[in-house]
């Protein structure tokens, strides 16, 4: 089987993987929060983001994981599971990064919460990235060393 076929099954299985999640988890239900005094329905009264993209973040939060196990346990030896890690990877960095800015400037400032937290959650936000970051930069690290090493060897043995 070729490389990046069954590349493409395992990432059609994650997906089937997420929506199967996404269904279960939240259903065709609306969702309720009783925050103190404000009382939000998740039905359009406010803006929501869309199944669409509930179901994206899913996904590519379970790729990402899925994807640095089996990286991480064939020791960055398979170029292209190393291509879908670090494509998976960015995409993660680009969603957290606009979701969290987005949610940032949506919240109220002005709410003792958000006054009490920001600190945290901004920190949170850095780490994440940070590590996010570095995951990416030790993937491209390793794939190039080890493409590196399959090319010498394969002019070696000829």
């Amino acid at each position: 089987m070729k490389p990046i076929l069954k590349e493409l099954i395992w990432l059609t299985g994650i997906l089937l993987l997420s929506i199967l999640i996404y269904g279960i988890v939240v259903g065709n239900t609306a969702i309720d929060i009783n925050m103190h005094d404000t009382y939000i329905l998740g039905n359009g009264q406010i803006s929501q983001p869309s199944s669409t993209t509930n179901i994206l973040s899913v996904f590519i939060g379970i790729s990402l994981l899925i994807y640095l196990a089996r990286v991480s346990y064939y020791r960055f030896k398979k170029t292209p599971a190393n291509l879908v890690l670090m494509i998976c990877n960015g995409l993660a960095l680009f969603y957290f990064s606009t979701n969290i800015i987005l949610y940032l400037t949506a919240t109220n400032t002005g709410s003792i919460w958000f006054l009490n937290y920001s600190k945290a959650l901004i920190l949170t936000y850095y780490f994440i990235k940070i590590l996010l970051i570095t995951v990416l930069g030790f993937t491209g690290f390793m794939t190039g060393r080890n493409f590196r090493n399959q090319s010498i060897e394969a002019t070696i043995v000829k």
